[in-house]
């Protein structure tokens, strides 16, 4: 019975390569970085706009990137885990902006690939105290001593230049990689969380 059963706390960070596609892209084209509902910051490193590649109207070129944002976003939402989510196919629906997107896919991949946190040495050591899985599954048994049986904690990780995170579900959080990589700032968010659920 899981009343008596230790807490066992599995805690999945993912940064999924399609998001990071898309935010570059809206970046290049020097679109309103809240469209689609995505975090309202610029990619970081950053990049400079090119505003002259949309050469269709601009209003329907951001109004289908927050489509295309919306209908990832939702595919890495549903997957909650690590894994390939499918950016291109979704660009068929939106064709002014396929076109321009197209051009600059091989540039987004390989900005993509140039932030990724391969080795996760940002996060704290896996032999370390900062480690973040570490930090959550503490910060979880201060605030929440009673919890027993397995849990998993997801976060999905964005490259984008602000220091904030959200709730995207029951124990699903989007979150930047400036507050993670903020071991104070990260620790003082996820705590602010943690009473409103697992």
């Amino acid at each position: 019975m899981s009343l008596f059963r230790p807490l066992k706390l599995e805690t999945e960070f993912f940064e999924p390569q399609a998001l990071g596609i898309a935010l570059y892209i809206r970046d290049r084209l020097g679109l309103d970085p809240g469209l689609g509902g995505s975090p309202g910051c610029r990619i970081a490193p950053a990049i400079a706009p090119e505003e002259q590649l949309v050469t269709a109207d601009p209003d329907e070129v951001s109004a289908q990137w927050s489509s295309w944002w919306t209908t990832i976003f939702g595919a890495a939402v549903l997957r909650g885990v690590p894994g390939p989510i499918d950016y291109y196919g979704p660009l068929v629906h939106e064709p002014e902006l396929g076109r321009v997107a197209e051009t600059l896919l091989r540039d987004a991949i390989g900005w993509v690939a140039a932030q990724a946190d391969g080795n996760r040495g940002e996060w704290g050591g896996l032999n370390s105290p900062t480690f973040r899985p570490w930090v959550v599954q503490e910060l979880v048994q201060e605030a929440r001593p009673r919890l027993r049986g397995a849990h998993k904690i997801v976060f999905l990780v964005l490259p984008v230049e602000c220091k904030t995170g959200w709730r995207i579900g029951a124990s699903f959080f989007g979150i930047t990689k400036p507050l993670l990589h903020d071991l104070t700032a990260f620790r003082k968010w996820f705590a602010q969380q943690i009473p409103e659920g697992l």
